[in-house]
């Protein structure tokens, strides 16, 4: 079982012990959990597959992800007007080069967003820029 765990095997060269260390961990667990696969499964798909299926849901690389706001209840994660005239960078528009200053913003993120935007929001701390 050893040698199989290195052919499909996300190994790298490297001096730190510390990824050699890790990218063994990663290999070994990867073909513990194909193995558990294939003795519960009456037709199983190939070791390369489920490694990638397995990596594409830990790395959620979905097109349209859902986006849940942070745990209900909390109080942190809601939509705030801004004090007088300043204005935030919406963190949602700016990616997609749409409009960029917000009157509005989240608490809990530290960043602005406009309403129509809040939905879209993937609600995480972001540390304080300057340049607001």
């Amino acid at each position: 079982s050893d040698k199989a765990v290195y052919h499909n095997s996300c190994n790298r060269h490297t001096t730190k012990y510390w990824k050699t260390l890790m990218f063994n961990i990663i290999d070994i667990a990867l073909f513990n959990a194909y193995v558990l696969y294939k003795l519960n499964t009456d037709k199983p798909i190939q070791r390369r597959d489920f490694i990638i299926s397995v990596v594409e849901s830990l790395a959620g690389t979905e097109e349209n992800p859902v986006h849940t706001p942070g745990p209900s209840g909390d109080g942190i994660h809601k939509l705030e007007k801004l004090p007088g005239k300043l204005e935030w960078t919406c963190v949602v528009c700016k990616p997609l080069k749409k409009r960029g200053r917000s009157r509005f913003y989240c608490p809990g993120c530290n960043c602005g967003v406009h309403r129509e935007c809040y939905h879209q929001l993937q609600h995480f701390w972001r540390p304080k820029k300057g340049g607001r």
